[in-house]
């Protein structure tokens, strides 16, 4: 899979195609393009796809879907679903049609399966029926993970857990922390029977921009990493104080 830029608009492109896929559409279609109808199946096969295509005629030489071969392999077209989404592929990867691979024919892509149309985007299948972290909210952007209804992995996604830099109001588990207190173990305990809170060894510190004394993080009594929540909780005694919450890098 390429990325491209459209010069049009400054967007990049998402290429879901081969190297075989050389052919510019608006150089295919000044040299092969026949009347229109000359492919009329497209219509009947899908007609959500033709939809698709004809967004991007200008981009795809002006050219009809009808008269573009339905197993053409060397051309990615332009392809635009109803929610803005923008691509190309090859108009036999879009159909996707059942292929014979040895005695048994590969049926549609699951991912389209979950959607329930061979018409489906990419995109808009990851936004519906795309997996979550539990921890930091991240989507997951592997097709093979969509389900319905969606998943929720636990844990961190790897860009918070391996790579990412540290940004203020993100969550992470530091080797000392302040001393919590019974009431707080004990509401903590309480409050995550109802909201995803993180264990103090999975998370308990917020890095924030440096305060007055030079210090880069704080130590909330409990965390919501995929919410970005913190809660700070100041028990005097039987319970009598309140419970302030704030949304750490929001202001």
């Amino acid at each position: 899979m390429l990325t491209i830029v459209d010069e049009r608009t400054i967007k990049p492109v998402q290429v879901y195609a081969s190297s075989q896929a050389k052919r510019e559409p608006v150089d295919w279609a000044a040299e092969n393009a026949g009347p229109v109808s000359t492919f009329p199946l497209w219509h009947t096969l899908s007609p959500t796809m033709v939809e698709q295509f004809q967004r991007e005629r200008e981009a795809n030489g002006g050219l009809d879907i009808t008269q573009v071969p339905r197993d053409l392999s060397v051309v990615a077209w332009y392809w635009r679903c109803d929610r803005g989404h923008r691509w190309r592929e090859t108009t036999y990867s879009r159909l996707d049609l059942p292929v014979r691979v040895g005695p048994t024919f590969r049926n549609v892509r699951r991912w389209k399966s979950i959607a329930g149309t061979r018409a489906a985007c990419r995109k808009c299948v990851l936004e519906d029926y795309g997996a979550t972290y539990a921890k930091c909210g991240h989507p997951d952007l592997d097709l093979n993970n969509v389900n319905k209804p969606p998943r929720v992995f636990g844990g961190w996604c790897g860009n918070c857990r391996d790579s990412r830099p540290l940004q203020p109001g993100d969550a992470l588990l530091v080797d000392y922390a302040p001393p919590t207190s019974l009431a707080e173990n004990t509401l903590r305990a309480l409050v995550r029977v109802q909201v995803p809170l993180v264990t103090p060894a999975e998370a308990n510190a917020v890095r924030v921009r440096p305060t007055a004394w030079g210090a880069l993080h704080v130590f909330p009594d409990m965390l919501i990493p995929s919410k970005r929540i913190a809660i700070e909780y100041d028990s005097p005694g039987e319970w009598e104080s309140g419970l302030s919450i704030s949304l750490p890098g929001t202001g």
